[in-house]
């Protein structure tokens, strides 16, 4: 699809450019793999003169180019992954696979490449064996048509057979090119894919050049070589990589196309990375400007732990309470017919927040993805860290549990977030071990099961929290019977989820209510983060802090507080500081960074509507370093530091944030910037470098707020 039907631009000459910039950039690095394949072949080469007339040393070492080549473009591939997913790598213990994968990679390439080549060798001309380069990307197409090679390469061929054979491998080269590139071979938003992809593509494409190189000698008639044509070929390569960086950084000066190229054009994105990873080594970074990635600083940071709940007042919720949070990951806010969805997903939903309780019609997640959503779900602030084996230091509904004297703890055993309780405490994991090969996701109403068993299990006076993580709706989709049925697209299979999900929830309800239960139970019905459809040029999570990916549903069941829907937006990590204050606890160090979670008491209660209103809200994306700033639930300002993009919506006039109005709100936009970088600076411990002209800074009290024209 185009970039437009993704972003809108803002005139026919940036629609041009967005359309320009990517094949050249892919040129360009295409261009880049070509020079380091020469690089490592004149490297053999000269070791190759030294040997001088060591013939039978040559002969052993006659493999060492296929053996080269194939590690030039395995350590490329491999140190640019790591270098734009360091992350994932080091939360799934994949670092030390790199040197494994390195070796199979160099050894199998090596082998085929050079058996290939001793086949190849007997047939071709003089002139196309004296072509290092042509012979070398011959054997790797002909290592990828073995059959049609074999085949063409018998002893006895004829020249004609050999010509032939050059056909087939550039015709079979340039058709598995276009499969890369076209065909369903990799889902795009998984990072990994792409660069995995783009790699493939710029390694195909210097095999159709060299097969191109081999053509012509094949078709022309030998000419004499000038000595000097080695020289001039290598001043060529040295003019030629520095002045490669040019177009990245002529992106910073059309920053809007820069989101567009970069954002939704999965191969100018690994483009990118090749060229931030060798802008660093040869010192150019400062001047193409493709990504940050400052170290955080030693520090406590602004919130020193440990936390404390002091009873400062009368509780407003049920005389021992329970509490019950139900997450339902990846579950969007605008699934709901109450919210305007054209199918009824939802009737108990709906029908629950009309009659019983508080239903935030405009919820936000902090979080664009499990990992980022979960510190500000429990702890109602972040440090902009991801979920973690320390995050039960943090875990406020923990601490309210500990300070009310509740000792029964459920989470869903394999798919629950265990680490929000301390890995000594007795937790009730709900569920029974699962075969190591069974990776399906758990169903609501066996989660349901579960749980009432365990509370069954209970004596009368026992209370219980029981964190219910739900993954029904999660990318792993599978059609459920007890629910409407809608088809077996991607969409189809998530709606039937919901209302699966809507259908098991009632359930529950019923059986809380039926046992007595209900009544003296908090309920916080949830989602960690939303999930895409395309909306944005991806699908699925964690990737991204669009509306889609950070827009959940949020209710709250507290008994005591009159239900309604309430049209104030809210983010979920507003909700465990608002039970605490109910249960009449307050938390030191406090809760006073509006940008975090805050006490929703104040709202409940019918006391004040315009705090929450004038509000900045800050939020991060799980598996990129991208961040957002929301000011008074309008202006969005977002980065991403992968590749210094800079984006400003008004959502209230564009809620599909199509629009990026860098060029039309400059001021709103230099000031969000530095709000936000400053704030990283403080909370997370990042120092980002300022991209944009900021006018006339004014600190706040807090020294990160900017007081900006409209802002």
């Amino acid at each position: 699809p185009r970039v437009h039907d993704y972003i809108e631009l803002d005139s026919s000459l940036e629609i041009a450019l967005s359309a320009i910039f990517p094949p050249v950039l892919s040129g360009i690095t295409g261009l880049w793999f070509g020079i380091g394949m020469l690089v490592v072949l004149g490297g053999f080469r000269a070791f190759w003169i030294r040997l001088d007339d060591r013939a039978r040393l040559k002969a052993h070492l006659e493999f060492l180019p296929f053996l080269g080549i194939p590690a030039l473009y395995a350590a490329v591939c491999l140190v640019s992954l790591a270098y734009a997913l360091a992350w994932e790598m080091n939360a799934l213990h994949l670092t030390g696979a790199i040197l494994p994968l390195f070796i199979l990679l160099c050894g199998s390439g090596s082998m085929l490449g050079y058996a290939t080549f001793t086949r190849l060798a007997s047939h071709a001309p003089r002139p196309c064996k004296q072509n290092a380069i042509g012979m070398i990307a011959l054997s790797m197409a002909g290592a990828l048509l073995w059959p049609i090679t074999w085949t063409l390469t018998r002893p006895g061929g004829s020249r004609r057979s050999w010509r032939l054979f050059l056909a087939s491998a550039l015709a079979g080269t340039l058709a598995f090119g276009y499969w890369i590139v076209v065909g369903n071979l990799f889902n795009p938003w998984f990072t990994v894919y792409s660069y995995l992809k783009a790699a493939m593509v710029k390694i195909t494409a210097v095999m159709a050049a060299g097969i191109q190189i081999m053509i012509l000698e094949e078709f022309r008639s030998a000419r004499p070589r000038r000595a000097s044509g080695s020289e001039k070929r290598w001043i060529a390569i040295a003019a030629i990589l520095p002045l490669g960086f040019l177009p990245f950084a002529l992106l910073e000066q059309y920053r809007e196309i820069k989101v567009a190229v970069l954002q939704f054009n999965e191969f100018s994105m690994v483009d990118a990375t090749y060229a931030r990873a060798l802008s660093d080594v040869v010192g150019l970074d400062a001047w193409v400007r493709l990504g940050q990635a400052p170290r955080p600083q030693q520090g406590d940071g602004p919130w020193p732990l440990p936390w404390a709940l002091e009873k400062t007042g009368p509780s407003l919720l049920p005389k021992d309470f329970n509490i019950v949070v139900i997450v339902v990951d990846a579950l969007r806010g605008d699934v709901f017919r109450s919210a305007g969805y054209h199918r009824n997903l939802t009737p108990f939903l709906d029908r629950w927040t009309r009659g019983e309780v508080i239903s935030f019609r405009r919820a936000y997640s902090q979080g664009g993805g499990t990992f980022a959503a979960f510190p500000f779900l429990v702890a109602g602030r972040s440090r902009f860290t991801l979920y973690g084996p320390n995050l039960h230091h943090e875990n406020l509904y923990f601490k309210l549990a500990q300070a009310e004297g509740i000792h029964k703890v459920m989470v869903v055993k394999d798919f629950g977030p265990r680490a929000i309780f301390p890995p000594d405490f007795p937790v009730i994991e709900l569920g029974r071990a699962r075969p190591g090969a069974d990776r399906r996701s758990v169903p609501a109403d066996e989660v349901f099961g579960w749980v009432q068993d365990a509370i069954a299990a209970l004596g009368k006076t026992e209370r219980f929290l029981a964190f219910l993580h739900l993954m029904d709706v999660h990318n792993d989709l599978w059609k459920k019977v007890d629910a409407l049925d809608f088809g077996d697209s991607p969409r189809d299979l998530y709606d039937n989820n919901v209302s699966y999900v809507d259908r098991a929830f009632s359930r529950f309800v019923a059986w809380l209510k039926h046992h007595g239960i209900y009544h003296r139970t908090v309920i916080v019905f949830t989602a960690d983060h939303g999930e895409q459809f395309w909306e944005h040029g991806a699908s699925l999570h964690g990737h991204t802090v669009y509306e889609e990916e950070i827009r959940i549903p949020l209710i709250l069941l507290a008994h005591g507080i009159g239900a309604r829907v309430e049209d104030i937006p809210v983010v979920a990590a507003d909700m465990v500081p608002t039970i605490v204050e109910l249960a009449g606890y307050a938390v030191h160090p406090p809760h006073n960074d509006p940008r975090m979670g805050i006490s929703l008491v104040p709202l409940l209660l019918g006391q004040s509507r315009s705090r929450y209103l004038q509000r900045d809200v800050v939020g991060r994306a799980s598996f990129k370093h991208r961040y957002f700033l929301y000011r008074n639930w309008q202006w969005k300002f977002v980065y991403a530091a992968e590749f210094d993009l800079l984006q400003l919506f008004d959502t209230v006039s564009d809620p599909g944030e199509r629009r990026n109005l860098l060029q039309e709100e400059p001021e709103m936009a230099a000031a969000l910037e530095w709000e936000l970088f400053g704030y990283l600076a403080r909370v997370e411990g990042r120092s980002y470098r300022a991209l944009l002209d900021n006018l006339s800074p004014q600190p706040d009290d807090r020294g990160v707020r900017i007081k900006a024209a409209g802002g």
